[in-house]
């Protein structure tokens, strides 16, 4: 009797597991591509945040500020063949200086890396319309 128990519990783990599909090896593969995806973010996200750093605080009330994800942000380069000269184009929902919430368009040059690991420059900067930079 304990034979069978035994059998039928090893069949019934057996079938889980394949059910469960993949080796033990194939899911940490893809663990470890996971882990990795997560440690880089792509160039538009890099790009995006370091507008994103550096038009918090021209805002009026910067503790306001919200921004949309960067995949809604417009990315334009000159330059087909990469991430090098690149123009962000996006927005930010913030207090104005009375209080009320309001939409204000920004745009940001950004240079990256040959690689497209890291922003190396951010140049001009517009908020709702005024030049920064």
């Amino acid at each position: 009797m304990k034979k069978s128990v035994l059998v039928l519990v090893v069949g019934a783990a057996a079938a889980v597991l394949t059910a469960c599909g993949g080796s033990a090896a194939d899911k940490a593969d893809t663990a470890a591509a996971a882990v990795v995806t997560a440690e880089q973010p792509d160039p538009e996200t890099l790009m995006f945040e370091a507008c994103v750093e550096d038009v918090t605080p021209l805002l009026k009330a910067p503790l306001t500020a919200v921004f949309p994800d960067p995949p809604t942000a417009r990315y334009e380069t000159p330059d087909p063949s990469g991430y090098h000269d690149v123009r962000v184009y996006s927005y930010v929902d913030s207090q104005n200086g009375f209080g009320a919430l309001i939409r204000s368009e920004w745009s940001c040059s950004v240079s990256m890396s040959a690689d497209g690991t890291q922003v190396t420059d951010l140049g001009r900067i517009v908020v709702g319309g005024r030049q920064f930079f």
